[in-house]
């Protein structure tokens, strides 16, 4: 009877040594998810604050491109206008002299009309410079103002990949904070079943000396 009370005594010590060491490799694996989960979140953190600086940049990048273009625009258009002013005052000049000059019997009708004719094909040719000029800019105004708009979207979307990761993050923790606490108790019951077990046991032995 002594020796089968010391061999329970010796099992019950074992089981309590094997559960004692199951318990601190379950929370060194606790600890080591935790530590994992905590580095991932703040690598996704600094992963989306990147990308945002980057986009704010790209942005930034675009809207002065975007100036560019529209003093470039200007200074076409300020260059153009001058030259059209300046041959239409030019042709101006041009006509009187040749009327002076009809006048004293030193041209021909039909070089007058020749020269003319000259100047008004010039002046439209200036004319459609502008036209043209004035639609290339609004194509690359419209292509840019595509572009932000398509950077503004990709944006958008990276973030709404960073808030599913944290998400995910979020519910393994919960998924492991629920386990612990399962653990626990499956632990608690363990230890209260191998105590009744004792128990008994050695109300059963008394009764035998008895």
């Amino acid at each position: 009877q002594e020796v089968a009370l010391l061999d329970l005594k010796k099992s019950n010590n074992h089981l309590q040594q094997k559960q004692w060491m199951a318990d601190k490799k379950h929370k060194n694996e606790c600890i080591e998810m935790c530590e994992l989960l905590v580095s991932q979140k703040d690598e996704l953190n600094m992963e989306l604050m990147k990308e945002r600086e980057k986009r704010v940049a790209e942005s930034l990048q675009f809207q002065s491109l975007m100036g560019l273009a529209k003093e470039e625009y200007e200074k076409v258009i300020s260059d153009l206008q001058r030259a059209l002013e300046e041959a239409d005052e030019s042709h101006k000049d041009d006509f009187n002299k040749m009327l002076l000059a009809m006048e004293g019997g030193k041209l021909k009708q039909e070089e007058l009309d020749l020269a003319n004719k000259s100047l008004a094909t010039e002046k439209n040719d200036l004319q459609s410079d502008l036209q043209s000029s004035k639609k290339a800019h609004s194509e690359e105004v419209a292509a840019l103002g595509g572009n932000l708009e398509k950077l503004r979207g990709d944006v958008k979307v990276k973030e709404g990949t960073i808030r599913s990761l944290q998400l995910q993050v979020k519910s393994l923790q919960e998924i492991q904070s629920m386990q612990m606490d399962r653990e626990v108790t499956v632990e608690k019951q363990d230890e209260k079943t191998c105590c009744e077990s004792w128990c008994h046991c050695y109300g059963f032995c008394g009764d035998l000396f008895l």
